[in-house]
């Protein structure tokens, strides 16, 4: 019975690690985006705007075969596993100690 709620506790502690990990990059990438379009509206740096906007989208193309979105998804999903990968690590150093 202890087993079975230790492995519990590990799969809830894995999930959760790859939830943040998936979407802190979003997140981080979106307020990036909304920062960049409201700094679109100040007058005097509209240039600043779209620079940052291009180049933003173009990161975000390469690692998305063209796409913004895919882009996104996929550093997305490039975190998340780093993020699991290394909360398994961490608890199985922790469980072994």
């Amino acid at each position: 019975m202890h087993t079975i709620s230790s492995l519990a506790n590990v799969a809830r502690s894995l999930f959760v690690a790859l939830c943040i990990g998936f979407l802190l990059p979003i997140v981080v990438i979106v307020m990036a985006l909304t920062g960049l379009i409201i700094l679109g509206y100040i007058p005097g740096l509209v240039g600043l705007s779209q620079i940052g906007l291009q180049a933003l989208a173009n990161f975000l193309m390469t690692f998305g075969n063209g796409s913004c979105v895919e882009g996104t998804l996929v550093i997305g999903g490039a975190f998340a596993l780093v993020t699991l990968l290394f909360d398994g690590y961490v608890t199985y150093r922790h469980r072994s100690l």
